[in-house]
């Protein structure tokens, strides 16, 4: 389903890309008509070479981190997200080494200094 989405996606945005160019390039640099398949390879290229296909996996983003911690947060108990909105919102960076005990409870713990 995903594949078939993101194929008829890529052939609509070469669609589009096609039509835009051949409707101003040619007439105002005089650059020649490109086909569907040039405009999607000229996409792809594009995304590519400019960086379009690195990792956008940071924390809070992307709806797969999202859904990770929703389903974690579905299956704690009220002590549990208590503790969990308390200790993941420390002050300062050196704070955030977060330990699970035997309770399943978030401790917070300051980082041994080096």
């Amino acid at each position: 389903m995903i594949v078939l989405f993101a194929t008829g996606a890529l052939f609509a945005f070469s669609a589009l890309f096609m039509t835009l160019w051949n409707a101003t390039l040619p007439m105002a640099v005089h650059a020649g008509s490109i086909t569907l398949f040039q405009a999607m390879g000229i996409l792809v290229m594009g995304n590519f070479i400019f960086g379009g296909f690195k990792s956008r996996r940071h924390w809070g983003g992307g709806y797969f981190m999202k859904m990770k911690l929703w389903r974690k947060w579905a299956n704690m108990s009220p002590e549990q997200r208590e503790q969990y909105k308390n200790n993941m919102h420390c002050p300062h960076v050196q704070y955030h080494h977060v330990v699970v005990n035997a309770d399943g409870l978030y401790n917070c713990h300051k980082r041994p200094e080096a």
